[in-house]
């Protein structure tokens, strides 16, 4: 966490773009197959690796790719989304195809663990005695270690963006799409701030709970708006997790999980909490 917060601080600290910012911070959690984004991301039903990832800016951009294979870094691959294309979300073949015209070059994500863990859990579910598919809810709680990724920054020129990358859902089926690539759900950003979401895929996206956050830092503080929202998930039986910034320099996180690890820089220097 600390590795990915200094990566993109060093990016704010040069002069550089929010946007910038957390490309680098979640760039740097893909490579990291400790969590559930780029290397190391879990499987699938069939046993493949499908990703999604999504970026935003405060200045309207948003590009995001939905179950894409074989890349190394999805996020790399939303931006070109946003900026290459008219469209905002490209699933798929067509985002694999996009991918490769853009020169992103093949590259296998899957790491041994997650081919061990999923055989295991193959093998328990065709046994009859998984507990994890089809409830969707049941497998997000066996996640929580290998989490969904995601940044926040606000730059010098209050200019505000977010990213967020994950694997979804073990044993999910093959297409399944969660809140992360879809604006306003897993990744928001407006003039007012910028958020991303981690948890319960389709609780997040049923709430749309980043933009809902995003809207409060209108009144409210990235903290204070962060954390009504993830309340609000709380009553409404949703396991979530939020970051945030507004445009004014404040930041924000909350969980109603038991644990999130989350991490911030700025000048003062880099707080990582595990």
């Amino acid at each position: 966490m600390e590795a990915a917060a200094r990566a993109g601080w060093q990016v704010l600290a040069a002069g550089g773009s929010a946007l910038e910012a957390v490309l680098a911070a979640v760039r740097t959690l893909e490579d990291d197959p400790h969590f559930n984004a780029g290397t190391g991301a879990v499987l699938n039903l069939a046993g493949e690796a499908e990703m999604d990832a999504a970026v935003a800016t405060g200045e309207g951009g948003f590009g995001a790719v939905a179950a894409l294979t074989r890349v190394r870094h999805p996020v790399d691959v939303a931006r070109a989304v946003m900026e290459e294309t008219d469209h905002l979300l490209l699933a798929g073949l067509g985002a694999l195809e996009f991918a490769r015209a853009r020169g992103f070059a093949p590259y296998n994500p899957v790491t041994v663990e997650r081919l061990e863990r999923w055989r295991r859990d193959r093998e328990l579910l065709e046994s009859g005695r998984s507990p994890f598919w089809p409830r969707l809810a049941a497998q997000a709680a066996h996640e929580r270690r290998y989490s969904t990724v995601g940044a926040a920054a606000v730059d010098g020129r209050g200019r505000v963006a977010a990213a967020t990358s994950t694997g979804g859902i073990s044993l999910k089926l093959p297409g399944r799409v969660g809140d992360t690539p879809v604006m306003g759900a897993g990744t928001f950003a407006s003039p007012l701030g910028a958020a991303s979401a981690t948890g319960h895929g389709e609780g997040i996206l049923r709430l749309g709970l980043t933009r809902l956050a995003v809207e409060r830092m209108e009144r409210e503080d990235a903290m204070t708006a962060v954390r009504a929202v993830v309340e609000l998930a709380g009553r409404s039986g949703v396991e979530a997790g939020l970051i945030g910034v507004d445009a004014r320099g404040g930041l924000g996180f909350a969980f109603n999980t038991p644990h999130m690890a989350c991490a911030r820089a700025d000048e003062r220097g880099v707080e990582a909490s595990v």
